[in-house]
């Protein structure tokens, strides 16, 4: 018997070929992205308590299926995002009526679109590496897992990450099916159940943004995408199509059979169909960007991809490289045409763009690891990257923006000048960043011996800026997006019922923090409630933006005592108590 020790050497190669090597790394950097402070602010308006009311309120009815919102059904999302956020409701309590939620709760809410954002990065990454090589499989989630955009997203109960994620999942095992003749053939099956969730979160997006990563695939696959169709049609894909029949079509057969009408008038089908489908992709409903065109998501992606966005023109030469790299260039384009062609368009629309991107940019850095010339294209992405320092040293709101809604609503500059580090502020760090991307790529040119150094300072600075993004600008920023502190002070300083009233609000927070009990003042009634919700004796409690403030003091007339507890603490809104 051979008792010698294994070489440190070879043991080290031993944990690298493992095929799930990369997985577990690129979950882990993911993980350590998204997971802190991830409870350390409330629910952002409009989206997040959106999505979370109504999983409260269905939680609160005992009703699974069926979506609900304030005082009518809900039907212009699928149910996904809801399901998510129940576990974390229903472990707080957040089900029962009345009072503050628990401190806990934002924390349990976003913790499944957290993991469910880890699990597509680590996926994305295993199939890569297994499709090229561990260099490029480990670089692509370095790439996603810290992109801007991916990290932000990745933090919000919004229905976006969840079908991106899965529909991503299934795109990519479908690429792995295509172009790896090895590979089990149970990844058709995680396919198809990936498109399936990624349908019960978004609609026919759930389908079409795999399909379309599918279609690339056998045009792009080296034995014709003849023979690509027979051998995935051979990989039991009756089974997966029954796996997919299996978890998506239930609850969509219990919405189309439910006669109920929203609070429009409309069914589950006039609505979610008709106007929230075709009338998004037609007619731009509730977009806030309806008249932009094709540079739209070349600046949005610009901001969400900063600083990797100066390896996009080095990524786009690898396109004809190989079959895999045709596909994957190929698959970006096309969802690039679509949504930019679409008629609603909303800064993180382009989302599902960021997987194949990361992969391009991934194998760009596998070649410029490897020495070889980095050409007039790695130039094009310096200047694409000053380019866009410069907009974001004057304008950091557009960070904030790619996940928000409404941008004419202020913005928090007294917090611009506080220092990010010693010296620098918001403005100066993406010119910090970008400086550090070109100095790397110019040692790069300059002495192809460091050139491997060079690399690993990009994808250093591309966790810095994930980091920093993730840990402090999102959670500085937070407390001005979210009414947790308003209603936090509300519960604290309120005597037996006395009851809260918002004036002229639709953000949605108002709702879920009140638990649907908020008295809503509007144009429309405010005439008849203001007066009938000061008329009782006691204290009443009141929430406006502090554009308005002025107007409501003017009706609430100088008969009534008013207080107004820390103005400062949101630049949104105010919280009043009235005597």
């Amino acid at each position: 018997m051979n008792d010698a020790p294994v070489p440190l050497r070879a043991r080290r190669d031993a944990v690298l070929a493992h095929p799930w090597f990369v997985f577990a790394t690129t979950n882990a950097l993911a993980l350590t992205m998204v997971l802190p402070f991830l409870g350390s602010v409330g629910l952002w308006d409009p989206w997040e308590p959106h999505y979370v009311e109504v999983a409260r309120e269905m939680l609160a009815r005992r009703d699974l299926i069926h979506p609900f919102w304030e005082e009518s059904w809900f039907f212009s999302k699928p149910v996904l995002t809801m399901w998510l956020a129940m576990p974390g409701l229903w472990l707080t309590g957040a089900g029962a009526p009345g009072g503050a939620f628990a401190a806990s709760l934002e924390w349990w809410v976003r913790l499944p679109v957290a993991l469910l954002s880890a699990l597509s990065v680590g996926l994305v990454s295993h199939h890569t590496a297994r499709l090229t090589t561990t260099r490029t499989g480990l670089f692509t989630g370095v790439v996603l897992a810290t992109a801007p955009v991916w990290c932000f997203v990745s933090r919000q109960v919004m229905v976006d990450l969840p079908y991106v994620a899965t529909a991503t999942i299934a795109a990519w095992s479908l690429m792995r099916v295509v172009f790896d003749e090895r590979a089990p053939r149970w990844w058709l099956d995680v396919a198809a159940v990936g498109a399936a969730v990624s349908v019960l979160a978004k609609g026919a997006l759930g389908v079409a943004v795999p399909g379309l990563a599918l279609t690339c695939a056998l045009a792009a696959s080296s034995t014709g995408w003849r023979e690509a169709w027979r051998r995935l049609a051979a990989l039991r894909s009756a089974r997966a199509a029954g796996l997919f029949a299996i978890v998506a079509v239930p609850w969509y057969a219990a919405m189309f059979r439910f006669t109920q009408l929203d609070h429009d008038g409309r069914t589950f089908f006039e609505r979610f169909i008709m106007y929230d489908h075709l009338g998004r992709l037609v007619s731009g409903v509730h977009s806030n960007t309806p008249q932009h065109v094709f540079t739209y998501f070349v600046e949005q992606l610009g901001y969400g991809l900063f600083p990797g966005v100066m390896l996009v023109p080095l990524a786009f030469v690898e396109a004809g490289r190989s079959g895999v790299s045709r596909a994957v260039a190929a698959y970006a384009l096309g969802l690039f045409a679509v949504f930019s062609l679409s008629a609603t368009k909303f800064h993180h629309y382009d989302l599902p763009l960021l997987p194949p991107l990361a992969v391009l940019i991934a194998l760009s850095l596998t070649r410029w690891w490897d020495r070889e010339p980095l050409a007039g294209a790695g130039w094009l992405g310096a200047v694409l990257v000053v380019l866009v320092s410069r907009d974001l040293s004057k304008e950091p709101r557009k960070w904030v923006e790619l996940f928000t809604y409404n941008h004419e609503r202020p913005y928090p500059a007294f917090l611009d000048d506080r220092p990010v580090l010693p010296g620098l502020d918001v403005h100066a760090m993406p010119w910090l960043l970008a400086a550090g991307s070109v100095l790397a790529l110019a040692v790069a040119c300059w002495s192809p011996a460091w050139r491997r150094a060079a690399c690993v300072g990009v994808l250093s600075g591309f966790v810095v800026t994930g980091a920093w993004l993730s840990w402090s600008h999102w959670v500085q920023y937070g407390r001005h997006w979210t009414q947790r502190a308003l209603f936090d002070r509300y519960y604290a300083e309120r005597q037996g019922r006395e009851p809260i009233a918002a004036f002229f609000m639709d953000w949605k927070g108002e709702t879920f923090y009140s638990r649907n009990t908020v008295v809503q003042v509007g144009p429309q009634n405010h005439q008849r409630v203001l007066p009938a919700f000061l008329a009782p004796t006691g204290r009443k409690w009141l929430l406006v933006e502090h554009a308005r403030l002025p107007a409501l003091l003017q009706l609430i007339g100088a008969g009534h005592a008013v207080k107004q507890f820390d103005p400062q603490a949101n630049d949104k809104f105010v919280l009043l108590a009235v005597d």
